[in-house]
Order: structure tokens, then sequence, then C-alpha cells
């Protein structure tokens, strides 16, 4: 019987192990090191990741997905509200008459 090393398991210890796990259909490459699936970055595979990037203070919420600061929309928040529209993403319609504006 086997004996593994630290970071490796398995009858052979051909098995890596990471620690935390690799998460998003991440797998362990090494030990301690995740070999992350496409859309996916970091230690564990919990950062999502948005090309092109996210702009103007958007962030990205899913793989390829942004999610747009106030007054920003489009696919990588590139696009600025328009028309009576605000709001994250530009989905609240402004109601404010007489010239006024809405933010």
């Amino acid at each position: 019987q086997c004996h593994c090393a630290s970071g490796w398991t398995g009858s052979n210890c051909t098995i890596p192990v990471c620690s935390p796990t690799c998460k998003n259909g991440g797998t362990c490459a090494r030990p301690g090191q995740c070999h992350c699936a496409s859309g996916w970055t970091g230690s564990n595979c919990t950062i999502p990741v948005c090309s092109p990037t996210c702009k103007n203070g958007g962030t990205c919420a899913r793989p390829g997905q942004c999610q747009c600061a106030s007054g920003w929309t489009g696919s990588s928040c590139t696009i600025p509200c328009s028309g009576q529209k605000f709001g994250q993403n530009c989905t609240k319609i402004c109601k404010c008459r007489n010239g006024a504006s809405c933010n």
C-alpha cells in the first residue's frame, strides 16, 4: 500500500489534490493548481472571465456576461443609456417631467 506524499492521493499516488477544490468544471492539474474550464480563472476557478472586459465600472457576473454600472448598457458596458432609460443596465424608465433628468 502506498503512503502518498503531500498533495497526492489514489492507490498509486497519481491523483493530484487541490484544496480548496477546483470549481466550475476546473480540474486539479498538479497539487494545489487548478486548470480552469473556459470562461473561468482564479486559483480555484471561481472568477468569471468576460472578453472583451467590462468597461465603465461594469463587473463580470458570469462568463461572457457583464453587469453594467448605472448609466451603461451593452455586452461590455460601452453604450450610455439613452432616451428615458437610466440605472443599472439602463433598465429603469425615467418618469421625470419638465426637463428634469434621472440618474
